[in-house]
């Protein structure tokens, strides 16, 4: 029986400790695009709240007991502002390097975030996250492509 050897030369060592890396790396990258994104999404949404002209109905609100008319979103449309409490209430959370959650209703209680969402009964949704995330899909897939880009450079 014939035996062969193969040793490893110091550049395939380092090969090998490099290969190791690559998936830390990745994870490292993952999460800091996770971030940026999230940023990227919180500041689009809020940008579309509070972009005018909304479409909606006109009706009559109190501020700070004054009357005020108000224009409501229409159905499919960002919501309009009126406290600002959605709009300061959008956020972001990455958990690790497989899951981002972007959402509004996180930081305070604004209840009516899933209704303007998903709809109700007697109001359409306006799906304002979905639509969010939907209008900037080439920012997720560019930020991820160069946040990997970055970290891998480091190899």
């Amino acid at each position: 029986m014939a035996i062969f050897s193969i040793d490893l030369d110091v550049a395939s060592k380092k090969a090998l400790l490099q290969s190791k890396n690559i998936a830390k790396l990745t994870n490292s990258g993952v999460r800091n695009a996770f971030r940026k994104i999230g940023q990227d999404l919180v500041r689009d949404a809020e940008k579309q709240i509070l972009q005018r002209p909304k479409h909606g109905r006109l009706y009559k609100i109190k501020v700070n007991g004054r009357s005020k008319s108000h224009r409501a979103s229409a159905p499919y449309e960002h919501p309009a502002n009126i406290t600002g409490k959605l709009r300061k209430s959008l956020g972001y959370r990455v958990n690790g390097s497989r899951q981002m959650q972007f959402g509004a209703g996180n930081k305070t209680d604004v209840k009516y975030a899933l209704y303007l969402e998903e709809g109700t009964k007697k109001m359409e949704a306006r799906n304002y996250l979905q639509r969010t995330i939907k209008e900037n899909q080439n920012n997720i897939r560019d930020r991820l492509n160069q946040e990997i880009q970055k970290v891998l450079t480091t190899l």
